[in-house]
């Protein structure tokens, strides 16, 4: 009976779902340089031009270095707070935290429903579907999770852990992207605007990690990944899922397991803005 609650009370949060559009955001993306200097001296015209010689070959090496990209970890923000239902640990929100998230309440006890909060309620119906799907006579889920963002407007939860199927074990990643305005479940087309430029660069490095991979980008994705992306994060098993934090957005590519179950291509805010 309580699932059935939890699932009817999810399903009529999510028929108040609205949808939103991001503007971009400024780039705050840095460079390093490097100067090389010598002062090593002495009083032999010929060793002189030598050093200089040297010196300026350095300088041209460092001068045509390429700058390293720098993307910064999406470090999960530190939660105490949690309840498990069979092998499956999940966060437990405080208490109205659509309308107050930084109010604070106590942990729920473990295996017991967090509270009637819409949150708690959308979260906990999300796990018991992440249970019925993978926790089967011929497999077994073990997983914990990580918020990637939570602030006043969105919450983004990435779920990973291990899938024991009849056949092998493989990494097991799912995401759970919330609108706590409404207290409902979001997806990547309801956050960030999808265009041709965004696709061309998800494509881009998605093919840079197939290749490094030993895989076929035109076997994959022989119909290319624009529908893909627009799917991403519709269900359970989406071949698609995607999280994110204030300046980067990360989407997750389910693969064969001969390349690793799963590839990640992390876009950063500079060429699409997560915020409104």
């Amino acid at each position: 009976m309580k699932n059935l609650f939890l699932i009817a009370a999810a399903i009529s949060f999510l028929t108040a779902c609205g949808h939103s559009r991001p503007e971009p955001s400024p780039d705050s993306s840095g460079q390093r340089g490097n100067d090389v200097h010598s002062s090593e001296e002495n009083g032999h015209l010929a060793s002189n031009k030598e050093n200089k010689k040297a010196d300026a070959n350095k300088e041209s090496e460092n001068a045509k270095a390429p700058a390293k990209s720098e993307v910064p970890e999406m470090k999960p923000i530190p939660h105490e707070e949690v309840a498990v239902k069979h092998e499956i640990t999940y966060p437990v929100f405080p208490d109205k935290a659509v309308e107050a998230p930084e109010k604070a309440s106590k942990a729920a006890p473990k295996g017991e429903a967090p509270s009637n909060d819409p949150l708690n309620q959308l979260v906990a119906v999300y796990v018991d579907e992440l249970d019925s799907t993978y926790n089967t006579p011929t497999s077994n889920i073990k997983s914990g999770f990580s918020i990637i963002h939570k602030d006043e407007r969105y919450a983004s939860i990435l779920f990973t852990g291990k899938l024991d199927r009849a056949e092998y074990a493989q990494d097991f990643i799912s995401t759970l992207n919330i609108d706590l305005k409404s207290g409902c479940k979001t997806q990547l087309n309801q956050i960030v605007l999808i265009d041709g430029d965004f696709i061309d660069i998800v494509y881009g490095l998605l093919e840079d990690k197939i290749v490094g991979l030993g895989g076929d980008m035109k076997k994959l994705y022989p119909h290319g990944i624009e529908d893909l992306i627009y799917a991403a994060d519709v269900s359970i098993d989406s071949p698609v899922h995607s999280y994110f934090n204030n300046s980067h957005i990360t989407l997750v590519f389910s693969v064969p397991h001969k390349l690793g179950d799963y590839v990640t291509v992390t876009v950063p805010n500079k060429i699409q803005a997560v915020f409104d």
